[in-house]
């Protein structure tokens, strides 16, 4: 005699279903919070291109430049810190002269995260302390800035991102003897800079 396969009713699929769909979510709720609870604080190393912008790109040259930060996470989507580095830019006039700084930046930012992404923006302020050789002016700075940023960060490895930010970096002038100035003017001009960096950051704390 033969036997037949009977088919399940259609309320059995459903249930399958719905069973499914809860592990999805119990899944994606138990993923969230691991993002949720990942380290508070991170160290970061980032070089790249110190682009000069406005009337300062009249003067001089794309630079170079490194920066060195530091946060903390208030938040889950709220970190403060301070960023350090230098930058340093030459002189387009007879390629001589150049402007060599040290930025020392107190930073807040806002983090979304998407995924294994951590996207950002935020604003630093602070101080930058330069040196200035320009023929046979030479001289030395102490100048307010503030800069605003975005970027992404992205994990490679438990507790390594890469990091990529674009800033727009402007520093009033300490005063005019000691500014940066135009060589094929001497005129005074702004700071208008544009780093672009590139790097690591490691985090740790729980």
């Amino acid at each position: 005699m033969k036997k037949h396969l009977s088919i399940p009713p259609i309320y059995s699929y459903r249930r399958v279903s719905h069973s499914i769909a809860a592990c999805i979510v119990a899944f994606l709720c138990y993923t969230a919070s691991l993002h949720a609870q990942d380290e508070k604080m991170w160290i970061g190393i980032a070089p790249g291109p110190v682009i000069a912008s406005g009337s300062f790109g009249n003067a001089y040259k794309t630079g170079i430049g490194a920066l060195l930060s530091f946060r903390y996470k208030i938040r889950n989507d709220v970190a403060v810190g301070f960023n350090t580095g230098f930058y340093t830019l030459g002189s387009k006039a007879d390629n001589q002269g150049s402007v060599d700084a040290l930025p020392f930046m107190l930073t807040g930012e806002y983090i979304y995260p998407v995924g294994q992404f951590r996207l950002f923006g935020g604003l630093e302020m602070g101080l930058h302390f330069a040196n200035l050789n320009q023929g046979a002016f030479k001289g030395r700075s102490t100048s307010f800035a503030f800069s605003p940023f975005i970027g992404a960060r992205y994990e490679v490895a438990q507790r390594l991102d890469v990091e990529a930010s674009l800033r727009y970096t402007l520093v009033t002038n300490a005063n005019t003897s000691t500014a940066a100035l135009d060589p094929t003017t001497g005129s005074n001009v702004g700071w208008q800079l544009l780093p672009i960096f590139i790097g690591i950051c490691y985090r740790f704390g729980e």
